[in-house]
């Protein structure tokens, strides 16, 4: 990845800061709390900790999906906004 890419592009979705400060949304706070790397990393290992019967419903389907090897689920270069 380029240090340009790195610097101005949203790891997870790769959108870049221009797009992201248009709608009034500060890029460093998009990518530390909407698409934060590491709360996807961490994701899973809570779910392993956590009592599958309290998951919410996207903690199940997320569950699911990452049972069947299916990661749509994951935001990573998703062109929605």
């Amino acid at each position: 990845m380029k240090k340009n890419d790195r610097l101005n592009k949203c790891f997870m979705c790769h959108r870049d800061k221009f797009d992201i400060e248009f709608f009034n949304k500060n890029f460093d706070d998009h990518r530390k709390e909407e698409h934060g790397i590491f709360n996807y990393v961490y994701f899973i290992p809570y779910l392993l900790k956590k009592n599958p019967e309290v998951y919410t419903r996207a903690e199940s389907y997320a569950w699911k999906q990452f049972i069947l090897r299916n990661f749509d689920w994951l935001p990573f270069q998703n062109d929605n906004f």
